[in-house]
């Protein structure tokens, strides 16, 4: 019966070596290291890694107003003055259809993509997005108007590639706002028909 247990004990614990192993060998194959020489946009950098290899990083989870977008050249200075020139972690979730690299960037413990939403430098990408915390730091940007969220005219700039930016034109508001405006308008006419209406129904005082 001891020599029973003890192999079980044995097997047991080979096992849990294993699984050890490969879930390390697993996670630092999704880590990269390197350090930023190029800051393209609010979203993208350029990560150069040991044996003098350069690979395109697009942050995650987040979409930051292109450069011919109002405050496109703001979001871009925040993330350089973040990571430029400096040794940084990435932690990769896949590979995007343009061969970038497509992940998380870490200095130190600061998460720079939630950093970029929380300072109001870029939009959630819904479509991507997967960590509901992002999603409460851009409502947190929003509601105290940091970054671009005072222009109530700012387009996401899905949207903005979405039309094309020849289609675009400062001071035209985007999809969503033109239906919050929409309804706005149509209650306020609705308050008033109803108000006129009570006004003309309204009963003489006998």
């Amino acid at each position: 019966m001891n020599i029973l247990l003890t192999e079980i004990r044995f097997h047991r614990n080979v096992l849990i070596w294993l699984a050890f192993i490969f879930f390390y060998t697993v996670h630092a194959a999704d880590m990269l290291d390197g350090r930023v020489v190029g800051v393209h946009d609010g979203d993208t950098i350029t990560l150069l890694m040991e044996g003098n290899h350069t690979i395109k990083v697009r942050l995650a989870q987040i979409d930051a107003p292109e450069s011919k977008q109002p405050f496109g050249n703001q979001s871009k200075k925040s993330l350089s003055d973040m990571v430029f020139n400096k040794t940084i972690r990435v932690e990769r979730e896949t590979i995007d259809k343009y061969g970038r690299t497509v992940g998380t960037l870490f200095v130190g413990d600061l998460d720079v993509n939630k950093e970029q939403v929380k300072r109001g430098m870029a939009w959630v990408y819904p479509k991507y997005a997967h960590d509901p915390a992002l999603f409460n730091l851009e409502a947190e940007a929003r509601q105290a108007s940091l970054g671009l969220w005072p222009d109530p005219t700012s387009m996401p700039p899905w949207e903005f590639r979405h039309k094309g930016e020849q289609g675009y034109t400062p001071g035209q508001t985007s999809s969503v706002t033109q239906t919050s405006n929409s309804m706005d308008r149509a209650h306020v006419a609705k308050s008033v028909f109803v108000n006129r209406w009570c006004l003309v129904r309204k009963p003489s005082v006998i």
